[in-house]
């Protein structure tokens, strides 16, 4: 065992190497500080974040070289990912988006190495190493993968896919009966056992709750005045493009969309976090001319928000000195010009959590949202979650000073999918998140339904979490877990252009944004 000088040492080189750009060595050193388990157990935290900080760095190449559809490039950089991270949930996704985008022979190799590595996410990948020889009519490879793939996986619903393929495949050998075997045992997986079919638990169910109904109340339906039923839809879902016509039918269907369309020319300004300025940076690849007023994430509250307007219109509130310092009247004035002359404001609502002097409603602005600082000074300051009835409020003046500011702009507003960063309210910074984002969503829909808001609402916050969650590809960990990817936020923003935008748009390549700001 080395002593803590070579340890020391190695780690060092380890973090050179790194920056000088040689991940692999740096990452084969690190590993051997690892395994050779140190006495210095914060040197062995420090090993362990760097290993996780390079394979965040080679994960990102990798998922830029795919959305730049560099697949040779994304390819060389999953070699390296192979060395220390095979067994990761990284390198298993971004193999399978490999595999979706249709690069079926490229991404195979390495499901070989998760394979032969005996990695947890082995049966998925001889399912999708089966899938490719499909594609190439070798159904006798084909075979031995599935038969692997349906040995190590549960048996259960999300695992019928494998068995009817393998019975599909089977079919195609010529083994007609275990082939239907397997398809019969696939359609028996996705049975619900114990009740009726869905035409006969309709059909009993009906005529019970129609026996409860008196003569009058039967002779009075009128089925032309009955509201239509919605289902939830169950199509599944494994490219964009399945994605975009499946948002189009089931998430945007009937939102209402300003009048006015965007045109080539028009003045867009986009108010909120890092997700209003991914939406900003997406809308800037058109002929419109944007500008983007960046609010940091974890101080987005309607509270801020709110405080922010009234800087902007000369109105004395408790940030009014704070927001002078940071900013001063020039970039004040700037602010005010661009929300003046625009044609749209796309106002994005961030999180319900806030930090507030303790007993007021008065906000309070931490940049690096130091929660440790918040905890140790809990006499002065709270962090707490503001109710739906405060965000109703909050939106509702926020909405009557973009007005006073500009009359005829079109508004529309959306809520950032971007995930909570942390908490001091629950034992769980999920499901802080989930609390958040519903207070929100449910303030906003308050609003929305009692008429009268001078808003329009595009489902951004929908099509990212809940149609993301379907999807075949990561939509999240654009930079991190919580940052949605630009290939799902692109697709957000092209059919938010599509529906809202004339003919008049036209898409263009440019460097980055050619008007931004930041509240930072």
């Amino acid at each position: 065992m080395l002593d803590r000088r070579d340890h020391t040492k190695k780690f060092s080189q380890a973090v050179s190497l790194f920056y000088n750009g040689d991940c692999i060595k740096a990452a084969d050193l690190l590993s051997e500080i690892i395994s050779d388990k140190p006495e210095d157990k914060d040197l062995l935290v420090r090993a362990s974040n760097a290993m996780h900080s390079i394979e965040k760095y080679i994960v990102d190449n990798v998922k830029n070289a795919i959305f730049g559809k560099n697949i040779e490039k994304a390819c060389e950089n999953l070699l390296i990912l192979s060395r220390h991270w095979v067994n990761s949930w990284n390198f298993f996704s971004l193999c399978r988006e490999i595999h979706v985008g249709g690069d079926q022979e490229k991404a195979r190799p390495f499901f070989y190495s998760m394979i032969t590595s005996e990695s947890r996410w082995s049966g998925n990948a001889h399912f999708y190493v089966a899938q490719s020889y499909v594609s190439e009519e070798a159904y006798d490879k084909a075979e031995l993968h599935l038969k692997k793939a349906v040995q190590l996986s549960s048996k259960g619903y999300d695992w019928s896919e494998p068995i009817n393929l393998l019975g599909e495949v089977l079919n195609k050998l010529g083994r007609h009966a275990e082939g239907q075997e397997y398809l019969d045992h696939a359609s028996r997986l996705k049975q619900t056992a114990g009740l009726p079919s869905h035409e006969d638990g309709d059909r009993i169910a009906a005529g019970f709750y129609k026996d409860k109904l008196d003569e009058k109340n039967q002779n009075n339906i009128n089925e032309e005045l009955a509201p239509k039923t919605v289902k939830w839809p169950i199509h599944i879902l494994e490219k964009v493009e399945n994605a975009r016509g499946f948002s189009a039918a089931h998430i945007i269907k009937g939102i209402p969309l300003p009048p006015k369309k965007i045109k080539s020319g028009h003045r867009i300004v986009t108010l909120g976090s890092c997700f209003a300025q991914n939406i900003a940076t997406a809308v800037s690849k058109y002929n419109l001319d944007v500008f983007h007023i960046a609010i940091h994430e974890e101080v987005n509250t309607t509270y801020t928000n709110d405080a922010f307007f009234d800087w902007i219109l000369d109105i004395e509130c408790d940030l009014s000195e704070l927001f002078d310092r940071l900013f001063g009247l020039e970039k004040k004035e700037i602010f005010k010009n661009y929300l003046k002359s625009s044609d749209f404001i796309i106002f994005t609502v961030g999180v319900a959590p806030g930090i507030f002097y303790r007993g007021t409603k008065t906000p309070v602005i931490l940049f690096d949202f130091d929660m440790k600082f918040v905890a140790l000074n809990q006499n002065l300051f709270e962090f707490r979650t503001t109710t739906v009835q405060e965000n109703v409020e909050n939106i509702k003046r926020i909405m009557e000073k973009i007005r006073i500011l500009n009359p005829n702009s079109e508004i529309i507003v959306s809520l950032s999918p971007v995930g909570l960063m942390g908490t001091l309210e629950y034992n769980s910074a999920i499901i802080a998140d989930c609390v958040s984002k519903s207070v929100l969503r449910a303030s906003i829909h308050e609003i929305m339904a009692a008429g009268d808001h001078g808003f329009y609402y595009w489902p951004s916050f929908e099509i990212v979490r809940w149609l993301g969650s379907h999807l075949e590809y990561p939509t999240f960990g654009g930079y991190d877990s919580r940052h949605p990817t630009r290939a799902i936020i692109e697709m957000a923003t092209e059919l938010f252009i599509t529906y809202a935008g004339d003919a008049s748009l036209e898409k263009r390549e440019i460097s980055g944004l050619e008007h931004a700001s930041s509240l930072r």
